[in-house]
């Protein structure tokens, strides 16, 4: 099987660098990127599409669908991670989040500590995995995997890592790697192994 992951297009709230909601939609760069990936599947052989359910990603999935008509399905383990829900709306740079991101990511390595309502460490590694399980039981041999930046992030260091990974050891991944929007990593599983192919390809927005 080989499955193509996609972050979805840009987002108003990216463009403004303010924390999402689900039903945050593209932005118009966002849509011309959700066309500008479609197009980039024109020749590649696809299936099946599995998306977020999250209006952003599902935008980008819908594109995609317009392109190859395959079906599309929505499942809520592709969704992005939970933050505390005082984040939804406000400024990346807000002083005070800033202060919870600090206390958060001081017990990111305590399994059972939350802030408030978040998904910690723990609770997106259970759900990454389930997730790569989801993709790998579809009988289907081409797969575009539709979700979000961090969470695509952490099924990638799953891959990589497996029973390896830490918080420390994403902390640090993800501090060396940029994720495009509309960006494409294509791996594959084999005999019931995943491989990284490609990483954040971005060709199709020209840049």
């Amino acid at each position: 099987m080989k499955a193509y992951f996609v972050r979805h297009g840009q987002s108003i709230f990216n463009q403004e660098e303010r924390h999402q909601f689900p039903d945050t939609p593209l932005s118009d760069t966002g849509l011309m990127q959700a066309k500008a990936i479609a197009s980039r599947f024109t020749n590649i052989p696809l299936e099946l599409i599995v998306a977020s359910p999250f209006t952003r990603a599902l935008q980008t999935a819908q594109a995609i669908e317009k392109i190859k008509s395959v079906p599309l399905i929505q499942n809520s383990l592709l969704v992005e991670r939970k933050l505390p829900t005082a984040y939804r709306g406000q400024l990346h740079s807000d002083p005070e989040l800033q202060k919870i991101r600090t206390i958060i990511n001081e017990h990111i390595d305590d399994p059972l500590w939350h802030f408030s309502d978040e998904e910690n460490f723990a609770d997106l590694h259970l759900r990454a995995k389930s997730a790569l399980k989801l993709i790998s039981s579809q009988k289907e041999q081409s797969i575009a995997v539709v979700t979000h930046g961090y969470f695509l992030t952490l099924m990638i260091t799953c891959i990589l890592f497996d029973e390896n990974l830490t918080a420390q050891l994403f902390k640090s991944f993800r501090s060396h790697i940029t994720y495009a929007n509309t960006g494409l990593t294509m791996c594959e599983y084999v005999e019931g192994k995943w491989r990284l192919l490609t990483w954040n390809d971005y060709a199709h927005l020209g840049d």
